[in-house]
């Protein structure tokens, strides 16, 4: 049975003293932390991923970035994910047309 939901994504500027914190809080199946570098890696259901991203932008440091894909396989769509110190924003696309926003005119 294919996961309802995947989620996938990598935020640079974590400092080491939110760790702890964000690694009990995180809603995520897998996350791990290495020198800044904080990994995403979720299969399975529903998961309150902006809620996360709250968490995540909050603790982020000046000049940190970062990227999460939220796959709906339920729906069919992707939502994009860009993170900077303090929020994020996004896009979601249809998976049969993610590509869509990238063709030239």
């Amino acid at each position: 049975m294919q996961a309802a939901y995947r989620i996938y994504g990598t935020v640079k500027g974590i400092p080491a003293s939110a760790w702890d914190r964000l690694a009990a809080e995180l809603p995520f199946e897998g996350v791990s932390y290495t020198n800044g570098l904080l990994d995403i890696d979720h299969e399975g259901a529903w998961v309150d991923v902006e809620s996360a991203l709250d968490l995540i932008s909050a603790v982020m440091l000046e000049g940190g970035w970062g990227g999460v894909d939220v796959i709906d396989n339920l729906d069919w769509q992707i939502t994009r994910y860009t993170l900077t110190p303090g929020g994020y924003s996004s896009r979601t696309f249809d998976l049969d047309n993610v590509m869509e926003h990238v063709r030239p005119n």
